[in-house]
């Protein structure tokens, strides 16, 4: 039996959840979630393992840094999603890989593959 990476998908945007849910699954991972909600994704990560996060990083319910911050303290590697022009994160969060949207898959599986090499 070969192991599917386990990809927790943070995105409070119901269409680009799916979307990614869809695409991610189609290239061979397996999704936890999606998650539309900081709380959603909290219990996801306490449901079971997960070996990365797609964080988007504005959510309508603020934004996923606690989510990152969570998963970067249990080892989970992280890439963040945002369709705003800026970049706007913290300083110790800026090292983390920042995909656009509209998501350029191939652009996000690069940047899964890096953050899972460390």
């Amino acid at each position: 039996m070969t192991h599917r990476t386990r990809v927790l998908v943070v995105e409070d945007e119901v269409v680009i959840a799916w979307d990614l849910q869809a695409e991610l699954e189609s290239r061979g991972y397996d999704v936890a979630g999606p998650a539309g909600t900081i709380a959603e994704a909290m219990d996801a990560l306490r449901a079971g393992p997960v070996g990365i996060a797609v964080l988007d990083i504005n959510l309508g319910s603020g934004t996923s840094y606690d989510i990152a911050r969570r998963c970067l303290g249990d080892g989970i590697p992280v890439v963040f999603l945002s369709g705003d022009g800026g970049d706007s994160r913290p300083d110790e969060l800026r090292s983390i890989e920042l995909v656009t949207k509209p998501v350029d898959y191939t652009a996000l599986d690069l940047a899964l593959s890096r953050a899972m090499e460390g």
